[in-house]
């Protein structure tokens, strides 16, 4: 996943080209820290990742046939996120049922 055509802009290295497992990982742990900080009336690092998030899950959807389809349906959350910064959407994604239904496959 190291080599250049893996690689997709951090969500929270702002700027900085990272693997592709990095880069999502960066995706995943963005919008909580938003939140937290959004709750806490903290508007500097939400305004910073605001358009990093956004690159980086633009970068991650042009690479989406590289993730299964579970990976695909995480991208494609984490792109409606970045267009919308909906925090009531990040509320709802790590406490509510709404999210709890996944069924997801055994691993291979």
């Amino acid at each position: 996943m190291a080599a250049d055509e893996f690689r997709v802009v951090s969500a929270v290295k702002f700027g900085q080209m990272r693997p592709l497992d990095k880069a999502f990982h960066s995706a995943v742990v963005a919008p909580p820290l938003m939140l937290m900080q959004h709750l806490r009336g903290e508007t500097e690092l939400v305004d910073k990742f605001r358009h990093s998030i956004r690159e980086c899950a633009d970068g991650l959807l042009d690479k989406l046939d590289l993730f299964t389809p579970y990976g695909q349906g995480m991208v494609r959350e984490l792109a409606d996120f970045a267009e919308t910064i909906d925090f009531d959407l990040v509320t709802r994604s790590i406490s509510g049922r709404e999210f709890a239904h996944y069924d997801l496959p055994a691993a291979a």
